[in-house]
């Protein structure tokens, strides 16, 4: 037996590398000997298999990263609308956005500047990038869009430490303990991001394969909301320019489903956004349920399990749910990556209204709750698409979320989301996730946290430090 590890060897080359066992016998180790001179033959070789043949396969086995900045946090999410995302993004929690920028959609019906693609040494990395620019000069409407969207940063803004200081007298029992002011810290931002506008830009990496990477680009490039197939089409210029042989029919894809994809977008009921029927508050409809466990499932063997320990294969798939319920969108960015459970891409609108969760946290809920009423009021008189409206409401806008998935998955999401240190919003839904399934399979045994909210010490801890070595 021989096991070998490569580092360092070029995405699309490593991909052919690969694809090579299929169809011979010969080592790795003899074709990394010779690998210097024979690199762009191998190029050649996937872009013929890959792109000639559609030989899909072969793009699964190079994988890139790409790093997105000051993008909207709706754009942000339509990058991760996809099972196999991996990557990170800027956290509300532990990050103040309080001097951060708005994405106008307004401006961006404008047209803008050619793409710009550079390459450039930083440190000892080789780094390609992308700029699109958005005309300054706004028109009356996206002043309009400009101003409503300040406001919301201007609430943000000066309410911060009034609601610091009404935390640290709630929990002010607490006080003496070591992670106090960071917990306060912690639970104040997420108060506080309720009121934040879904336009807001935010930072994010993406790592995937070429191909999840390509067919979800492309899938983008038709999104109705301009900055998401800006965005798109953009990166697609950026991959074209370093990956050729992998991105090279990107533009004859994009003609080729241009028809196809820009219908599905017109009919958001079956293309980008879907917005299902929901029950009354935040409680869980159970729209369908199946089982196929039986009583020789050994339960006690079964329940010998750890935290956090999945589900026998057999047993994790023995029940399925869909599920219906309203999230605030700010919670939805969370629950949406979780890649075990099935979940729909909603409108944020204002059907469902704003949390008063956010609103009862403040430090004076009345007040509070008359601002919402008044930006709402004004959000209202914008002449705007649906899309587009987005942008300007806030993170606390509730939106209808429909989940699909077997009793593994959300037994999983039950678990990790009702620990204390989870948004208060979310949390409850995790919790009724737990009770769903007790009632339905109740000699399984669970770690959900029922336990009320309140101060989390553990969350002030959950940050990452940068230490000098």
């Amino acid at each position: 037996m021989k096991i070998i590890l490569t580092n360092g060897v070029e995405p699309e080359t490593g991909a052919m590398l690969q694809a090579f066992y299929s169809r011979s016998h010969t080592s790795i180790l003899d074709r990394l000997t010779t690998l210097q001179e024979k690199q762009q033959s191998i190029k050649k070789s996937l872009e013929r298999y890959y792109i000639g043949y559609g030989h899909d396969s072969i793009g699964d086995c190079a994988t890139i990263t790409l790093y997105f900045e000051n993008v909207s946090m709706l754009a942000a999410k339509a990058i991760q609308a996809h099972r196999l995302y991996n990557g990170q993004e800027s956290s509300t929690r532990f990050i103040s956005f309080a001097n951060a920028t708005c994405v106008n959609p307004v401006a961006l019906l404008a047209r803008h500047n050619a793409t710009r693609v550079t390459n450039a040494m930083v440190g000892s990395v080789n780094v390609s990038s992308v700029e699109r620019e958005t005309p300054q000069i706004l028109s009356p409407l996206a002043c309009q869009v400009a101003t409503i969207q300040q406001r919301w940063l201007d609430f943000y803004r000066t309410n911060h430490e009034l609601v610091v200081k009404h935390l640290r007298h709630r929990y002010r029992d607490h006080a003496h303990e070591v992670d106090f002011e960071s917990a306060v810290a912690a639970l104040a931002f997420d108060v506080l991001r309720g009121f934040l506008p879904a336009g807001l830009t935010t930072q994010l990496s993406w790592t995937g394969s070429l191909r999840t990477i390509k067919d979800h680009l492309v899938w983008m490039a038709f999104w109705p909301c301009r900055e998401v197939s800006n965005l798109a089409i953009s990166t697609l210029d950026l991959l074209r320019t370093q990956f050729p042989s992998s991105f090279g029919d990107a533009t004859t894809r994009l003609a080729s489903v241009d028809n196809y994809y820009s219908e599905l977008a017109i009919d958001t009921n079956v293309g980008y956004y879907q917005n299902p029927t929901v029950g009354v508050g935040n409680r869980v409809l159970v729209t369908s349920y199946s089982t196929s466990l039986s009583g020789a499932v050994p339960w006690d063997v079964v329940n010998l399990r750890t935290r956090g320990q999945p589900l026998p294969p057999t047993v994790a798939s023995g029940a399925s749910w869909h599920v219906n319920f309203l999230l605030d969108w700010g919670s939805y960015r969370d629950y949406q990556r979780h890649r075990s459970v099935t979940t729909n891409f909603p409108l944020v609108a204002t059907s469902h209204g704003f949390s008063n969760r956010y609103v009862e946290a403040m430090p004076d809920p009345h007040a509070a709750h008359e601002f919402v009423i008044g930006q709402l009021a004004d959000i209202g008189c914008l002449d705007l698409s649906p899309f587009a409206l987005q942008y300007v409401l806030p993170l606390g806008m509730q939106v209808p979320v429909h989940t699909r998935g077997n009793l593994g998955s959300f037994l999983y999401v039950a678990e990790l989301r009702s620990q204390p240190t989870v948004h208060y919003t979310l949390r409850t839904i995790a919790q009724q996730f737990g009770a769903m399934i007790s009632r339905v399979v109740p000699q399984l045994a669970t770690y959900v946290d029922y336990s009320t909210d309140g101060l989390c010490l553990r969350r002030g801890t959950q940050t990452i430090v940068e230490k000098n070595l």
